[in-house]
């Protein structure tokens, strides 16, 4: 990209350069040096500005997206500014989108210039405009203290940017605080039931061979998790990330902060944040829904105040986004703010106007008593049905969702058929298994099938699974405690108490064979009968499901009731309803 002409020691006050041009830009220790020096200066900048993380980022995507760096030099030639950008390559429009380095990887984006510097950003948003016409370029999220208001005024962006005030929240370190917490006899019953399980050890990672055999176990909770509430995958989307995370630790360890809580060799709940100036940043906050019942992310989190208290840190930044969990925990709130920089004026008002259409829908919903995200998680999951449907099937599916009432259906084992394993290949509490599952036909989504996955397993339930070409085949679900089976109506249908063990939420691709779907379905029999002996055990067939009265038969299982299945539409979740047929 061509430069302006002028500038001491032959260099222009203001250069853009692009692709090959950084590379070779970055490969150089002075201008290396000349940022970091610009970094410690900047008041308002964060590690994800940092050199280390930049450059690191900018090698590990270069397959996805051509570094883009803007830089402003003093006459005596000292870099005093710098904007680092990129554009999408692999994108399918010809307009490649132009992103803040480190897109979805780094939680806050802003330039970097000297706290008396009024007009960089200006400058240089400016000419980001001229080399790439008509771009988007949206900062997610401003940190705290950035100077905005002579850019939002200036003539040149008047009627394209939108500012949006958000909350950092944030928790201020503070030793005798987190002292008296982890001393509370709740926190006191979480690390000792814990002990039971395993040793008990809060670590911090501070090489790659540890951070990747973390990773192993970080990665599908934490992809677990977003699947679930979120229909996304960070890692799974992206199987460049983890490469990323491995080199920015041998790059730039300084910067790296990855703290792991284990019992015994299992992971219970972990961060691979950064840290600089004192402040640590939660980045991949993942925590094991085996623990669930001991709250093992809020547990880490005290862990980790007391460390980072231990360590001299002062800041645990919890970072925006909107996370419900977080503002019970921070102790504080920064404002923080998400810019946007339209291409063109047009281009905001479309935005605007969607931005009100949303506002309208979230207010709806708030009167019908319904969270945006559940309303937001409902409306996308209807998209994804609707665009999963055939055609000649859309009325049979709308027959289907006026049918008030299924069948469903309840067994038990006759305690006299024994049971042998089912074979080799099935796995059980295997969550990169669950991650695999695609869904067999329109009603199912996949961020149903992970909500439905979390809340069982929280409940202590147990999955067993068979994956076949990296696909998610067959699997199915057993409750040790009919109490943990959350199947309404169910209980009135079994002996008091909580001896009774319940098969359910069966189910296979449509092309599995049945052979595979009763293997699976004896192995889970025949642990279930081994780690409990002589407990009742029961198997829940629901509408839909792949386990037929035969096969159920054929294994020493008899009917007990038929049940019927009650469906109302809500947008919050599917409320069913079961009573005796």
């Amino acid at each position: 990209m061509g430069k302006a002409d002028g500038g001491a020691a032959g260099r222009s006050p203001l250069t853009i350069d692009t692709g090959d041009d950084v590379f070779r830009l970055i490969a150089g220790a002075e201008f290396i040096d000349a940022w970091q020096d610009l970094y410690e200066r900047c008041p308002w900048a964060t590690p994800f500005q940092s050199p280390g993380f930049v450059t690191t980022w900018y090698r590990a995507y270069r397959s996805r997206f051509d570094p883009v760096i803007v830089a402003k030099y003093r006459a005596d030639g000292a870099l005093c500014g710098l904007l680092t950008l990129a554009v999408q390559v692999d994108a399918k429009h010809a307009r490649k989108a132009l992103v803040a380095s480190g897109d979805y990887q780094a939680e806050y984006q802003v330039w970097m210039c000297e706290a008396q510097d009024t007009s960089f950003a200006h400058d240089a948003l400016c000419a980001v405009a001229i080399a790439f016409p008509r771009r988007d370029i949206a900062f997610t999220y401003l940190p705290p203290g950035v100077p905005v208001a002579d850019l939002l005024n200036a003539l040149a962006f008047r009627g394209r940017c939108r500012l949006q005030s958000v909350k950092r929240p944030v928790v201020t370190i503070e030793r005798q605080r987190v002292v008296e917490l982890l001393a509370t006899k709740s926190n006191r019953t979480r690390i000792s039931r814990l002990a039971k399980d395993g040793d008990f050890n809060f670590e911090r990672v501070r090489d790659n061979a540890t951070l990747s055999r973390l990773l192993d176990d970080a990665i599908p909770q934490y992809d677990f998790r977003h699947g679930a509430l979120n229909d996304a995958m960070p890692f799974g989307d992206d199987p460049l990330r983890r490469a990323f995370h491995l080199a920015l630790m041998q790059e730039a360890p300084a910067i790296n902060h990855v703290t792991a809580l284990r019992v015994g060799r299992r992971v219970a709940a972990c961060n691979v944040g950064l840290v600089d100036r004192g402040t640590v940043y939660l980045c991949v906050f993942a925590h094991s829904p085996f623990f669930a019942r001991h709250s093992p992310g809020k547990l880490f989190l005290l862990l980790l105040q007391r460390h980072l208290a231990d360590t001299g840190a002062t800041l645990l930044d919890l970072t925006p986004g909107g996370d419900p969990w977080k503002d019970p925990v921070a102790t504080s709130q920064h404002d923080a703010g998400h810019l946007v920089v339209y291409g063109s004026a047009i281009r905001c008002l479309q935005a605007t106007a969607r931005r009100a259409c949303v506002g309208a829908a979230k207010a709806l919903a708030s009167i019908a008593g319904v969270s945006p995200r559940a309303a937001k998680r409902s409306m996308k999951s209807l998209r994804t049905k609707l665009r999963a449907m055939r055609p000649w099937r859309i009325a049979g599916a709308l027959a289907a969702a006026l049918e008030s009432r299924a069948n469903a259906a309840l067994y038990r084992h006759d305690s006299v058929t024994i049971f042998a394993g089912g074979g080799a290949g099935i796995g059980v509490d295997d969550l990169p298994a669950l991650l695999l599952f695609t869904s067999p036909q329109w009603w199912c989504t996949r961020q149903a099938f992970l909500a439905r996955a979390l809340a069982r397993l929280e409940k202590a339930e147990h999955v067993y699974t068979f994956v076949r070409d990296g696909k998610l085949r067959v699997w199915g679900w057993v409750a040790q405690d009919q109490r943990s089976a959350a199947i309404a109506g169910l209980s009135e249908q079994l002996p008091p108490g909580h001896g009774c063990m319940v098969v359910h939420g069966f189910g296979a691709e449509h092309d599995a064979p049945e052979a595979l779907v009763e293997a699976v379905f004896r192995q889970i029999v025949a642990d279930a009968m081994k780690q409990c002996p002589g407990r009742a055990l029961y198997v829940f067939v629901e509408p839909r499901s792949c386990l037929t009265g035969y096969l159920l038969k054929r294994n020493g299982f008899a009917p007990v009731s038929s049940l019927r299945y009650r469906r109302f539409v809500a947008l919050s979740r599917k409320a069913v309803q079961c009573e005796a047929a």
